[in-house]
């Protein structure tokens, strides 16, 4: 019987070593977002405004979407602040050396690195509160005893 070496279920890839699939597919949905918005600010008088509303309630979504049951580790989540600044940046269109804090604060967005931990926390709230018979809840408990089973 062959055995598959990787899947995806629910959008999320999942091999024997983890979500790198998914995580390298996340951080690409954020240079692809670059890539569209560039081309919609060109076209635009007021661009500040629709990049920010596209952002903000299209693309952060689509990149988002299952990151609250993924590790990230710090570089990754630079990677996704870093896209996220040179959009802000193109948007109000502002010097590569305007502080960061400026840009966030002027385009009212958080970093990935709140809404991670946002949606982390919810995240493990719906799991604290979810039925014991569920498979989900079961392996998050069995991850939270530490036990490692055989």
């Amino acid at each position: 019987m062959n055995q598959a070496r990787e899947y995806k279920y629910l959008g999320m890839w999942v091999s024997p070593s983890g979500c790198e699939k998914t995580k390298n597919e996340k951080l690409g949905l954020v240079n692809q977002w670059l890539g569209r918005l560039g081309s919609a600010a060109r076209m635009r008088a007021s661009k500040d405004d629709v990049l920010r509303e596209v952002w903000k309630s299209v693309a952060v979504p689509s990149i988002m979407y299952g990151m609250d049951a993924i590790a990230w580790n710090e570089s990754e989540i630079d990677k996704l602040e870093v896209g996220q600044n040179r959009i802000g940046r193109m948007a109000l269109n502002t010097q590569r050396y305007t502080a960061v804090e400026a840009l966030r604060g002027d385009m009212g967005w958080s970093t990935f690195r709140e809404r991670l931990v946002k949606a982390t926390l919810r995240y493990k709230v719906r799991l604290e509160r979810m039925d014991d018979e569920r498979i989900v809840r079961k392996v998050y408990l069995w991850n939270e005893s530490g036990s490692r089973g055989g």
